[in-house]
């Protein structure tokens, strides 16, 4: 007996039967197990398709128009509008003039437009003719100039020629999100409230005190909030007005500076020299007046330094320029410039800058006996004339004059060793065992140490071997200094004339120049 299949157990549905097949689906799935969740990994999420941001190439974060009031605006304009500490902020006077230029030109490339194309002059149609940098041409800038721009940037334009009214003035409301024009002032707002910030956050209290009695000049109020906006350009304006920096001033007053510059005017620091010389030409040239000598104005400033080794580096230069030979000759200003700044920096590191020349000194010792020389042709004019003794000019001598060396001016303590120093009417003196006078002394206390005595002794002592003309020099004014009488004395005095002119080689106006500083003092 064949064997019953178990599909023959029950009736199964027809393939074509649809809805029997379906039924049987939805059973299958009721008695399947519950399936764990997918992991949140495993699923792709499709996102809609964003807006593409336009790409901002900029090479400078704060150049540029920017908003305050999105967070990346608002660092920006805190970051431009950086200041000094409190304690360095400083008051609106004169006397910080330089100072305040010097913090609002670090500060430049802060300040945009607003500051550096300020309109002064303008066509019959209106339009501008002539614009002017408020930082290096303040003299061409006028109040007017700066409240026209600032009432456009914060209120209703000016027609051309129409007169400014008294402040403050009225603020208008601006729509920057759905305006061009809006957006473009909006950004010039922004701009003129980085330079307000940078005036307030540089100067003291009592200083910005000061500035705000002005403020009817730079003030835009809403004329319903009662918002208040402050110009920036205008408030630098009067800044300038009432400090007036030195390097601000009329196009000629820079060529006068230039012409009339020296080192001394710069405590000898040839650095802060030629910063100073720099600024004033780069001023001229902007204006189309830089001069066309201004290598040799250069050059002659430079060559009014303290520092001998120095001055004949400048001489060289010139020598070469006026030849039109050698290595400088066609050297231009800026490698001027370079190479005079590297050396002083050099020798000031070196301690090379300060050091004495010594042909200087000895000019300094002559002088000096110089003044022996007059003070004893006096001594002996009022022997002459009064028939008794003559009276030295110095106070309370007479009572001292038991005190005096015989035949000399020096007095006897100086000649008596007590120690190394001694310090007398609050004076430090130095015994120097280099001034010796036959019969008179063996040693002096002098101003000066041992080791710079300018003597002739003195420099062969201490290896420093004088040159024979100015040997010859010191000793004629040593022995004019030790001989009273008046004849002996004007006899000397023309033997040292004759001395300088020869052995030192200088110029019979300069010997009259020394004895005439001799004779004053």
């Amino acid at each position: 007996m064949p064997r019953l299949l178990r599909s023959q157990s029950r009736s199964l549905p027809s393939v074509w039967n649809i809805h029997q097949h379906q039924a049987n689906a939805d059973e299958h799935v009721a008695n399947e197990p519950p399936q764990e969740p997918a992991l949140e990994s495993n699923l792709v999420v499709v996102n809609p398709p964003s807006q593409i941001m336009a790409e901002v190439w900029k090479t400078n974060p704060f150049k540029g128009d920017f908003n305050p009031g999105t967070k990346a605006g608002q660092q920006i304009f805190v970051e431009k509008t950086k200041g000094l500490p409190e304690a360095d902020r400083m008051a609106l006077s004169k006397a910080n003039a330089s100072e305040i230029h010097r913090y609002f030109g670090a500060r430049d490339t802060n300040f945009g437009n607003v500051i550096r194309t300020i309109p002064i002059d303008f066509n019959l149609d209106g339009t501008v003719k002539t614009t002017a940098n408020l930082m290096t041409q303040h003299h061409l800038v006028k109040l007017e100039h700066v409240q026209r721009e600032a009432i456009g940037r914060y209120g209703t334009a000016l027609a051309a020629g129409a007169a400014i009214p008294a402040g403050p003035f009225a603020l208008t409301d601006l729509d920057p999100a759905t305006s061009d024009p809006d957006k473009a002032t909006f950004y010039l707002r922004v701009h003129s409230q980085v330079v307000a910030m940078i005036i307030k956050n540089g100067l003291s209290a009592i200083g910005y005190q000061d500035l705000m009695l002005q403020k009817s000049k730079f003030s835009f109020v809403h004329p319903t909030t009662g918002e208040i906006e402050y110009d920036g350009p205008t408030m630098m304006f009067l800044i300038f007005q009432k400090t007036q920096p030195s390097t601000i001033v009329g196009l000629d007053s820079y060529l006068k500076k230039l012409e009339a510059c020296k080192a001394s005017d710069h405590s000898n620091d040839i650095d802060k020299m030629l910063t100073h010389m720099e600024s004033n030409y780069m001023v001229l040239r902007e204006h189309d007046k830089a001069p066309e000598n201004y290598r040799r104005l250069l050059l002659d400033a430079l060559g009014t330094g303290p520092n001998n080794s120095f001055n004949l580096f400048i001489d060289r230069i010139k020598d070469d320029i006026d030849s039109g030979l050698g290595l400088h000759s066609q050297i231009d200003t800026d490698a001027i410039i370079v190479a005079c700044r590297q050396k002083y920096t050099n020798m000031v590191e070196l301690k090379e800058w300060t050091k004495v020349d010594p042909r200087d000194a000895q000019l300094m010792t002559l002088v000096t006996q110089l003044q022996v020389l007059q003070t004893q042709q006096k001594q002996a004019s009022v022997h002459a004339t009064s028939g008794g003794t003559p009276k030295d000019p110095r106070p309370n001598y007479g009572q001292q004059k038991k005190d005096i060396i015989e035949g000399t001016i020096v007095e006897k303590w100086r000649t008596i060793k007590e120690g190394d120093t001694k310090t007398v009417d609050g004076t430090l003196w130095q015994w120097c065992p280099h001034h010796v006078l036959p019969g008179k002394w063996k040693g002096l206390y002098t101003k000066h140490a041992p080791t710079a005595c300018p003597s002739a002794a003195g420099k062969k002592a201490n290896g420093h071997a004088a040159s024979p003309g100015i040997a010859a020099a010191t000793g004629a004014a040593a022995d004019a200094a030790a001989k009273p009488k008046a004849d002996s004395t004007l006899a000397l005095q023309a033997k040292l004339k004759d001395v300088m002119c020869t052995n030192l080689c200088l110029s019979g106006e300069d010997v009259e120049k020394l004895f005439k500083e001799a004779s004053e003092n």
